[in-house]
């Protein structure tokens, strides 16, 4: 039986996953000793800076992020070198034992990206 048809994947969602090396001890203890407020809505602490990779002395991490998400967009997604983007936001939350991060979703982002800094290996799924 020979049928034309167009293949759409409507609701895929790809998950990149990588390893990024190179950010300090003395990095992941300054982000984690910023001030966080907590958020009700979300059972977390979140940085009261929700641009948290503009400050200068993070420069390295964000260079390190942006590194893996240009190789993300044009190796893998093959997306053009003429398409740029640029980062919204960026934020760091705490999660304690019983707190949960609830759906959600990113309206004004092509693409999403979280960065582990430190991860127990008891922690939740």
């Amino acid at each position: 039986m020979n049928i034309e048809y167009n293949l759409t994947n409507l609701f895929a969602v790809p998950v990149f996953n990588t390893v990024i090396n190179g950010i300090t001890d003395y990095d992941k203890i300054s982000l984690t000793n910023i001030e966080y407020e907590r958020s009700d809505y979300n059972s977390c602490s979140i940085s009261e800076n929700k641009y948290i990779l503009e400050d200068q002395k993070y420069s390295f991490i964000k260079s390190k992020i942006l590194e893996k998400f240009e190789f993300y967009v044009r190796d893998i997604l093959q997306v053009s070198a003429d398409i740029d983007f640029y980062m919204t936001n960026s934020w760091t939350i705490k999660h304690k034992k019983g707190d949960k991060a609830v759906e959600h979703n990113h309206v004004n982002s092509i693409l999403s990206g979280v960065y582990y800094l430190n991860v127990d290996e008891n922690s939740g799924d």
